[in-house]
Formats: C-alpha cells, sequence, structure tokens
C-alpha cells in the first residue's frame, strides 16, 4: 500500500513537470522563442547552437562561463554597439551577474521576484535532513552504521531478565533483522579475548576485533557472528572508538553511525571521551551513540560524555525489554534518515516542475527584454541580440538537464529504499511476531514491543 501510494504520487507529480515541460515551445500569442542569427546566413536565423559548460549539478551554484556571439557584418541600418572593452561581452555589466549559476541573469530574477541568490526549487524543498545542496549526490548517499559490543568479564551477570550478554545479542540481532539493507552494517567487538585477570590485561585491552566490516553484516549472518565469541575481561572502549575511525575509512561522506552498547567503564586506562572527540573531528561524517546496560549510577557519567563528544545520544537500559527499546529508537533514526531521501525522490518531481515553471518565466522575459532592446532606447546590435538568445537557450537547457537528472535519480531510489523498508518490515513480524508502521518520518512499534522469538517484555 504504501509504496503504490508513493508511486502514484510520484507518478502525477512527473506527469505535471512534463505539462509544463510542454509548454516550453513558441507560444503563438506571446513572445517567439530567441533565435540566434547565423553569421552564414547573411542575417537570416536559424536555431542557435549554444556551446554551453556541462551543467551544474543539482543544488551547485558555479557561476558559468556565457556563451559569447560571434561577430558578424551589420547590414545597412542595424544599430551599432559601442565597442565591448572586453572581447565576446557586448552586453550591460548587469547581463553577465549571474549569482546561483541557472544561466538566467540576477536582475532578472530580481523582476521576476525569484532569489537571484539561490534557485528557488531546491530551496523549497523541505525533507528533514535534507538540504537542497544534498539532491544532486542523493543516489550515492550511503548510510552506515558500526555496532560495537562490550563482551567484557562483568556481561556474565545476570539482570532482572536473563544474562546481560545474551540479552544484548539478542537485542543486536532484532535491530539487524529490522535494518533496510540499503544501510551497511558492521560489528565490533571488545573484552572477549584474555580475562579479567590483572595478569592478562595487557591481552584483554587489545583484543578489539571487527568481526564484520561495514557491509558484510545483515540480518543473516549477524546471529552468527554473535556466536564467535563470550564474556571474558577488560573494557577498552577508547581502543574500540579509534578503530571505529578506521572501519569508516573511505565513508567520509556518507551518513555514519557508531552504536555502542556497555554495562560500564573504560578498564583499560584509555580515554574514551577524547576518542570519540577525535573521531567526531576526524572528518568522518559519524555520530556516536551509546547504550549504557545496567550501568552503576556512579558510571553514567562517562557514557554520557562520551556520546556527548560523538554527537550523539545517550540512552540508558536496565533489562532485556528497555535494551530493545533502547534499539528500536536506534532502528527510527535509521528509518527516518532512509525516509528522508524517499521524501527527497518524491519531492524531487515536484520540483522538477517547479524548475521548468521558472525556466518558462525567466526565458520568456529575457526574450521580452530582447525585444525592447537597451533600457536607453533603440535596438539591440546583432551581436547583443545573439548573446541574449544564447542565454535564453542556456537557462532552457539547464533546466532541462536538472530535471533529467532529478527523473533519472528519484524513480530508482524511491524503489530502492521503499523495498528495504518494506522487506525489514516484513523480516521482523515474521521472526518476531510483531509489525513496524513507518511512514513520512513516523516509525513507531504497532503494537508494543516484541514479545517473541526470544525477545523479552519492556519492563
Amino acid at each position: 500500500m504504501l509504496r503504490a501510494a508513493r508511486r502514484r504520487s510520484l507518478a502525477a507529480l512527473l506527469v505535471m513537470g512534463l505539462l509544463l515541460a510542454s509548454c516550453t515551445g513558441d507560444d503563438p500569442d506571446g513572445p517567439p522563442v530567441a533565435r540566434a542569427p547565423s553569421p552564414a546566413a547573411g542575417g537570416q536565423t536559424s536555431t542557435a547552437q549554444a556551446s554551453t559548460p556541462d551543467a551544474p549539478s543539482i543544488g551547485d551554484t558555479p557561476t558559468p562561463e556565457r556563451p559569447s556571439a560571434e561577430p558578424t557584418d551589420d547590414p545597412p541600418g542595424t544599430p551599432t554597439a559601442e565597442p565591448s572593452p572586453t572581447p565576446g561581452r557586448t552586453l550591460p555589466e548587469e547581463w553577465y551577474v549571474d549569482s546561483n549559476g541557472n544561466f538566467v541573469p540576477d536582475f532578472v530574477e530580481a523582476e521576476l521576484g525569484l532569489d537571484p541568490e539561490a534557485i528557488d526549487c531546491l530551496e523549497e524543498l523541505d525533507c528533514p535532513g535534507v538540504t537542497g545542496a544534498d539532491i544532486g549526490s542523493l543516489a550515492s548517499v550511503q548510510q552506515s552504521t558500526l555496532l560495537i559490543l562490550d563482551s567484557s568479564g562483568s556481561m556474565a551477570e545476570d539482570v532482572a531478565d536473563g544474562r546481560k550478554i545474551d540479552l544484548a545479542k539478542e537485542a543486536i540481532t532484532f535491530y539487524a533483522t529490522g535494518t533496510p539493507d540499503t544501510t551497511d552494517l558492521g560489528f565490533m567487538v571488545y573484552g572477549h579475548q584474555g580475562s579479567a585477570d590483572p595478569a592478562q590485561k595487557q591481552e584483554s585491552c587489545e583484543g578489539v576485533e571487527l568481526l564484520a566490516p561495514l557491509g558484510e553484516a545483515d540480518h543473516e549472518s549477524v546471529p552468527g557472528v554473535l556466536g564467535e565469541f563470550d564474556p571474558a575481561g577488560f573494557t577498552p572502549i577508547g581502543r574500540a572508538l579509534e578503530h571505529a575511525q578506521e572501519a569508516f575509512a573511505g565513508r567520509e561522506e556518507g551518513d555514519n553511525r557508531v552504536i555502542l552498547v556497555s554495562d560500564g567503564l573504560e578498564t583499560c586506562d584509555g580515554d574514551p571521551v577524547e576518542a570519540a572527540r577525535r573521531l567526531q573531528s576526524s572528518g568522518i561524517a559519524v555520530t556516536v551513540d551509546v547504550i549504557g546496560f545496567d550501568v552503576p549510577d556512579d558510571e553514567v557519567g562517562q557514557l554520557q560524555q562520551i556520546a556527548d563528544a560523538g554527537g550523539g545520544e545517550f540512552l540508558p537500559a536496565d533489562t532485556g525489554g528497555s535494551l530493545i527499546q533502547a534499539m528500536i529508537a536506534r532502528l527510527g533514526v535509521t528509518v527516518e534518515a532512509a525516509e528522508a531521501r524517499v521524501c527527497v525522490a518524491t519531492g524531487g518531481a515536484l520540483m522538477g516542475a517547479c524548475l521548468t515553471n521558472e525556466s518558462i518565466q525567466s526565458t520568456r522575459h529575457m526574450n521580452e527584454l530582447r525585444q525592447q532592446g537597451p533600457p536607453e532606447g533603440g535596438s539591440w546590435s546583432r551581436e547583443q541580440d545573439a548573446e541574449i538568445s544564447q542565454l535564453v537557450i542556456a537557462a532552457s537547457e539547464w533546466a532541462q538537464e536538472q530535471n533529467v537528472q532529478i527523473r533519472e535519480t528519484a524513480g530508482p531510489v524511491l524503489e530502492e529504499i521503499e523495498r528495504a523498508l518494506e522487506e525489514a518490515n516484513e523480516r521482523l513480524e515474521r521472526q518476531y511476531g510483531e509489525e513496524l508502521s513507518f511512514g513520512a518520518f513516523c516509525w513507531q512499534l504497532a503494537a508494543g514491543p516484541p514479545r517473541s522469538g526470544g525477545v523479552r517484555d519492556a519492563a
């Protein structure tokens, strides 16, 4: 139902864009579309083949080089322009000021009530967590989450509804089951080597292991990975966060997240708060969330500081049920990020129609100015007329190329993410007997916390 409804919405918006695009031809009741004079035709006109640079990516606003008219011999009676100090720039200087890079001079957009400093259609795209500038790289945005689990000796202890390590593994399995496959999962563990014997402290503190690199952990592989270790030794949180930086290599521009589950403080003489701060300032776009599982009150402070330094949240959990609830909250963040991309993809069709409409307004107004002649009176010279014609063509082609990018990006992204969300939901329903509802930034458990498949009720 969700996929079909969104597909119908997207189709309607695309039709709107195509209808508007069909209006770009000559209007018999309006001003004619400009044609650049052909030097070879001796004053006759033909469709100008403007030589324009590659269109900027959607959201980018470089100032393009302007096409210039080739000089021709003016026939008798044609007004002659004053000599231009810059070759190929025969128009008044205001025609060459284009702050947002769409080939429409700033003064033209200002006269139409548009913003010369930005692309209005991009600015109006309102998707939480996404800006207009992000849309150009929409298809390449990769969500990645690294799960880090504390398997130190204290995780062998019990809480009200079971052994901590078993409950933590169940919660991570739940998280992996509900994660859409558009997110690359990875898994790291520490504290599982050596023992709590001080004689083995160094071995234990150096025992941070990336058991599944990002992209190699999923709902099928995670249960097997979790069966490879048991609680053993010390707690090297700082070293684990240092290794996390290496795990995200090559994903600096992605949507990256660390979820750390720990039941206590650093015990390996590291500085986990500083490690989280360095990770946050390393040039990697990453957020560190910390789930404190059965943490003594006097030890909560350090875990809260780690989350703060990592730009994330601290979530306390005292039982297996509340640990699941914390994982549900983290899943919600993952799904919201995916749905932000769906929002952009769906809104992209409307944005394309908006760009087409603005292009029609702008090019018509430029043609009107071409027909009216210079503000001081008279007519434009042939060179000036040709320059305006080429600007009209360049502005129209720019808008068309943006629309092509939008169509090529929006459809596949929409299909991919909705498929992944629905498949994740089906897995949770099949494995845990519960259905998760999602849509337009609303993600919640439809019937309370999971109660089957080995996952405990929330306390």
